[in-house]
C-alpha cells in the first residue's frame, strides 16, 4: 500500500481479475498491460487518450492513444521461450509500460529484453532450462498454485514425449493449497511424480506429513498410483528424474531446497554433453512408492 500511495503512475494487469476490478477504481493514471489486444477494457482505455502495452500478432505493442509503438518480436525475448511461457510475456509487457515511464529509450528496453535470460546466472531458480542430450530440464522454484499452474500452461505449449514433475510443499501452507497444488498437478498428467520432502521447511509439520497428503491428494484426483514415487533429498529427485528420462522428454524440476546444489549439477552434464541412458547418475537411492 505505501507503493502504491507513492506511486505517481501505475502498471497494471488487466488480465488479472482482482488487479482489473481495484485498477478501475484508481485515480491515478494507469498504464494497462494484456495479452489481448482486443480486451474492451484495453480498446475504451486507449479511445479515451490512455496508454496501454499489449501482444499483438506476436508483437509487444505499446500504445498511446492511436499511437503505436512497436518494441520487440516475443521471439527476441529469451525468457518467453519463443512464446512459450505467457505469463512471461506478461511480465515483459509490464517491463515495457515501467520503464517507458521512467524515461527508458525504446533502444534501450529493446535491448534489455533481448539480452536478459533466464539462466543459473541472471535468474537463479527461475525457469532456468537445460538442455541434456535431447532432454530438457527446467529448474523452477514454484512453490504455489498459481506459479504451478503457469508452470504447467508454459509446459503445455513445449513440444515433449513423457513429462515428470519434481514436487513438494512447505509445511506452513495450508491444507486448501496444498489440495489445489495437488489437483493442478494431477490435471496436468504427467508421466511420472517425484515427491520430495522440504526438509529445511517443515516449519511445524512432522517429516512425512505433507509429502504424504500430497500423495494421497493425487491419487484422490486420479492419478495412478504406480506413477507416483517418493524420494526423500531433492537433489536424489533430481539425479533419479535424469535416470528416468529419454530423449524428448521434459522435465520440471521445482527445487527449493538444494537448488544451488541442483543447478550446478544440471549445467556441469550440460557442459559435459551428457546423454541420457549413457551413465547412471544414482547408484545408491532411498526411493519407494510411498510418502511415508
Amino acid at each position: 500500500f505505501t507503493v502504491r500511495r507513492a506511486a505517481q503512475h501505475l502498471v497494471l494487469n488487466a488480465d488479472d481479475p482482482e488487479v482489473r476490478r481495484r485498477g478501475l477504481l484508481e485515480q491515478r493514471p494507469v498504464t494497462w498491460y494484456s495479452l489481448n489486444a482486443q480486451d474492451p477494457l484495453i480498446v475504451e482505455h486507449l479511445s479515451g487518450g490512455g496508454e496501454a502495452c499489449v501482444l499483438e500478432n506476436d508483437e509487444l505493442i505499446h500504445c498511446q492513444g492511436s499511437e503505436r509503438t512497436p518494441i520487440t518480436s516475443i521471439q527476441c525475448v529469451p525468457m518467453t521461450l519463443e512464446g512459450a511461457v505467457r505469463y512471461n510475456i506478461g511480465n515483459a509487457l509490464a517491463a515495457v509500460g515501467a520503464s517507458l515511464k521512467m524515461g527508458l529509450s525504446v533502444q534501450a528496453i529493446q535491448d534489455g529484453l533481448r539480452n536478459f535470460r533466464s539462466d543459473p546466472q541472471s535468474n537463479p531458480g527461475r525457469l532456468n532450462v537445460f538442455d541434456l542430450g535431447g532432454v530438457l530440464a527446467m529448474v523452477d522454484f514454484a512453490h504455489n498454485p498459481h506459479g504451478m499452474e503457469a508452470l504447467f500452461d508454459a509446459a503445455s505449449r513445449l513440444p515433449h514425449k513423457r513429462m515428470l514433475v519434481l514436487l513438494g510443499q512447505a509445511g506452513d501452507r495450508d491444507d486448501v493449497s496444498i489440495k489445489e497444488l495437488s489437483r493442478i498437478t494431477a490435471e496436468a498428467k504427467p508421466d511420472l511424480i517425484v515427491i520430495k520432502e522440504l526438509g529445511k521447511y517443515l516449519r511445524g509439520r512432522e517429516k512425512g506429513v505433507v509429502s504424504g497428503m500430497i500423495q494421497d491428494m493425487l491419487a484422490q484426483f486420479g492419478h495412478p498410483e504406480d506413477q507416483i514415487e517418493y524420494v526423500e533429498h531433492e537433489l536424489d529427485a533430481v539425479r533419479h528424474a535424469l535416470d528416468w528420462a529419454q530423449p524428448d522428454d521434459l522435465l520440471l524440476l521445482i527445487s527449493h531446497t538444494q537448488r544451488e546444489a541442483v543447478l550446478q549439477m544440471l549445467g556441469e552434464l550440460q557442459e559435459e554433453g551428457w546423454t541420457p541412458g549413457t551413465s547412471p547418475l544414482l547408484p545408491i537411492i532411498h526411493r519407494t512408492n510411498k510418502a511415508r
